[in-house]
C-alpha cells in the first residue's frame, strides 16, 4: 500500500496502479492516452477532446461540471480523476466518499510536470510519463532561450465563459503562459476562473479580451455578443487547451504562444 498526495494535497491510499480510471479533467485523459493507459480508461467527460480517437472509442459519463455518477457508480472505477475548480463541490464530495479522487489543480508548469510525473508512478508507467515531462522542460526552455519579451507588458482579460460569464484568474496556468509572452492577467486578483456578472473589465473600456475557443466555450459567432456587452475592446479568439491544459497538450504551447505574440504585438 502507498500513501500519495493529489496537487491539492489530498492523500489517497493505493494498493496498485489502479485498473479502471474515469477521468473527467481534459488535459490529463490526454496525458492518460499519451502514456499508455488507452486499456485502463474506461469512462471521460463530455469536455474531454484528445486523442481525439480514442476519446471517442471511450464511454463518455456526461460534463466535467455535473457528471452522470449513476453511471459512475455503475462503472465502478478504482480512480478518479478530475479538476474541482470545473467540477461541483458536491460532486467532488460524492465521488470522494465513494472512491479514490485525484483533484488536479495544477496553476503551474512546474506544478504540471510534477503531477505528469507523479500519474507516471502512480499508474506504472513512470517512463512513459517522463519522457512528456522532459520534452515539455525542453521546448519551455528553448522557447524562453529564444523568446524576446515585449519591454512593455500589455493587460488582457481572459474569459472563460459567458454561460456565465467567467474569467481565468490566479491559480490558474492560463495566467502564468500570457506572463511568458508579456501579457498580465487583469484579473490576477481574483482565484481560479471567477465570476464577472455585474464587474467592468479592469483597466478600461479597451483593455484586449481573450476568447477561449473550445467546443464548449466561445466560437467566431460569440465575437458580436462579446463586443456589445464590452464595447470598444478589441476581441481574439484563442486557443483554449493550448493556454489552459496542463498535461501533455503542454507539448505545444510554447509554439502556440509565439504564434499569440506575434498576433498582439505586430
Amino acid at each position: 500500500m502507498a500513501l500519495i498526495s493529489d496537487p491539492s494535497g489530498n492523500e489517497l491510499f493505493m494498493e496498485s496502479p489502479p485498473q479502471r480510471v474515469v477521468s473527467l479533467c481534459p488535459s490529463l485523459t490526454e496525458l492518460l492516452f499519451d502514456i499508455g493507459l488507452k486499456d485502463r480508461v474506461v469512462a471521460v467527460s463530455k469536455q474531454c477532446r484528445f486523442p481525439e480517437v480514442r476519446v471517442n472509442e471511450t464511454e463518455p459519463v456526461g460534463s466535467n461540471r455535473r457528471p452522470d455518477i449513476k453511471r459512475i457508480m455503475e462503472l465502478n472505477p478504482d480512480f478518479v480523476i478530475l479538476d474541482a475548480r470545473e467540477t461541483d463541490e458536491a460532486v467532488v464530495k460524492l465521488l470522494k466518499e465513494e472512491f479514490p479522487v485525484w483533484n488536479s489543480d495544477t496553476s503551474t508548469v512546474l506544478g504540471a510536470l510534477e503531477e505528469i510525473r507523479a500519474l507516471g508512478r502512480i499508474m506504472d508507467k513512470p517512463a512513459n510519463a517522463e519522457w512528456v515531462a522532459a520534452k515539455i522542460e525542453t521546448r519551455f526552455a528553448e522557447f524562453q532561450a529564444a523568446f524576446r519579451k515585449p519591454e512593455k507588458v500589455m493587460q488582457v482579460a481572459f474569459l472563460a465563459n459567458y454561460k456565465p460569464w467567467t474569467a481565468y484568474g490566479s491559480g490558474t496556468i492560463a495566467t502564468e503562459l500570457l506572463g511568458y509572452i508579456g501579457l498580465e492577467n487583469v484579473f490576477a486578483f481574483e482565484s481560479g476562473i471567477c465570476a464577472l456578472e455585474g464587474k467592468k473589465i479592469p483597466g478600461g473600456a479597451f483593455t484586449p479580451i481573450l476568447l477561449a475557443e473550445g467546443a464548449y466555450s466561445f466560437h467566431k459567432r460569440h465575437e458580436p455578443v462579446v463586443n456589445r456587452k464590452f464595447p470598444g475592446s478589441p476581441v481574439y479568439l484563442v486557443r483554449e487547451d493550448l493556454l489552459t491544459w496542463h498535461g501533455s497538450r503542454l507539448l505545444r504551447a510554447p509554439a502556440y504562444l509565439a504564434e499569440l505574440h506575434d498576433l498582439l504585438f505586430p
